[in-house]
């Protein structure tokens, strides 16, 4: 798991590590839930420092080290940048003329051109219409 950037971290997701965290340690430590133990005290016992600790830890030394880099350098650029414009929300949409532009890449027939193509005099029965061999 890799936690860097300028990425913000959602109080969900932290409620999700640490559960997931703890369901580790508890049963390390050989506690259940009905033993009632905090988690501050498993972590004391097992001598172990929470994950989200380290999250924030390894957060802190990579600005630092940002704060350090020289100006031209790529990562330091890569954090400053800011996008223009907005992007649309899930998954990108099928585009028809980019699907003509891939087919034709490809060197396969437009299924959309040429569909029901009365001209040619060769009669291929074996063929569907829409360029599907059977």
């Amino acid at each position: 798991m890799s936690f860097c950037g300028n990425y913000s971290q959602l109080p969900l997701v932290n409620i999700i590590i640490e559960a997931a965290e703890m369901k580790l340690l508890r049963t390390l430590a050989g506690y259940t839930l009905y033993d009632h133990k905090t988690n501050d005290y498993i972590r004391r016992e097992l001598q172990i420092t929470g994950i989200l600790d380290k999250i924030d830890e390894y957060r802190r030394n990579r600005f630092q080290h940002l704060q350090r880099t020289p100006q031209n350098r790529i990562p330091l650029k890569s954090y400053h940048y800011r996008p223009q414009g907005r992007r649309t929300i899930g998954r990108p949409k099928k585009r028809w003329r980019e699907q003509l532009q891939l087919w034709r890449r490809n060197g396969s027939k437009d299924p959309f051109l040429d569909v029901y193509d009365d001209d040619d005099d060769d009669d291929d029965d074996d063929e569907l219409p829409l360029g599907i061999l059977v």
